[in-house]
């Protein structure tokens, strides 16, 4: 075994598990709940599990050939392959309090952990999330640790929404606070955090400078701060000055251009990278674009801005001074 391989996830697709038998007689039967036939049995048994107190890891170092064809057989309706998806969804929410299984757990950081440094120092890491939901992110950044060999990780949390607590409680052993934005800063002690991870974008915050106060008073000197920031500048805002209003989000967020972001962390940190996170685009959406940008632009300059207009948020990773 290689436990460097391994990850702590919030749930797992349960094609080859291995239980400890106490772990299925403390979540108690019947083991699969007959209210999620076939759709979300997994991830109900995840939450199952963690909510005992026992964690659930992906092991990176074995290998399952699953001899079943994944797609979706002939004698099986698509429509009613998505009825069946939409029910089961519908049920977690019911029975999680509102937790959504996709929506509050696929929220990874995958793409962003890569470019995070190995630490110089292997001693015990602390790591806070803020805004992330059940938590993902501090998983990945947690995961990530693990690939240098660092295993004496603490998580904290602060969120403003009640219904992640009992997640956030199942990985973390630091402190859980749920409480408004403002009162972010009086829930930890100063200079504590190896890492903070921001799940939601730094302009969606009411008070954003207050926001980014409160996280370098949190983080420790040379410590590092993954921000994201919602390129409100994006195809979405593009089309709707074109007319379209389909794909227009109108979840309030303050128009803050990049490098108004950077030349505020700056103030307190080095800017470590700045990663652009982008929307996937079907090529008829691509070329509806396309069609919608001005006349005269040669053709590289207008993959140039589509490009740019394709960007959902930029990941700040900043070092603090």
């Amino acid at each position: 075994p290689d436990l460097s391989k391994w990850q702590e996830r919030l749930r797992l697709v349960t094609t080859l598990t291995v239980f400890r038998r106490e772990c299925l007689l403390a979540i108690g039967l019947p083991w699969g709940d007959v209210g999620f036939f076939h759709d979300f049995a997994d991830d109900d048994i995840a939450f199952r599990v963690r909510r005992m107190g026992y964690r659930t890891m992906l092991a990176g170092d074995t290998w399952v050939h699953h001899n079943h064809d994944y797609s979706i057989s002939e004698d099986k309706d698509p429509e009613e392959f998505r009825r069946s998806l939409q029910i089961g969804q519908e049920n977690f929410r019911e029975k999680y309090h509102g937790v959504d299984a996709w929506e509050d757990v696929n929220n990874f950081w995958m793409d962003i952990t890569p470019h995070i440094p190995e630490p110089k120092c292997k001693e015990r890491k602390a790591i806070l999330g803020v805004d992330t939901k059940c938590g993902t992110p501090i998983l990945d950044v947690k995961n990530r640790l693990r690939n240098f060999g660092i295993f004496d990780v603490e998580l904290s949390a602060f969120t403003q929404s009640a219904k992640y607590v009992v997640d956030l409680n199942t990985i973390c052993e630091g402190i859980v606070a749920c409480d408004r934005e403002e009162f972010l800063g009086d829930q930890f002690l100063p200079e504590y955090f190896d890492y903070i991870v921001v799940d939601r974008p730094i302009n969606r915050y009411h008070e954003p400078q207050k926001i980014i106060n409160d996280l370098a008073r949190l983080l420790k000197p040379g410590g590092l701060l993954l921000l994201p920031l919602l390129n409100t500048f994006s195809f979405r805002e593009y089309l709707y000055c074109q007319g379209r209003h389909d794909l227009y989000s109108r979840e309030f967020a303050y128009h803050i251009p990049p490098e108004a972001l950077q030349s505020a962390l700056t103030a307190f940190g080095a800017i470590k990278f700045c990663y652009p996170r982008y929307t996937s685009l079907s090529e008829d959406d691509q070329k509806f674009l396309l069609s919608k940008l001005p006349q005269g632009l040669s053709e590289q300059q207008k993959m140039d801005v589509l490009r740019n207009l394709m960007i959902e948020r930029f990941i700040f990773c900043v070092q603090r001074m």
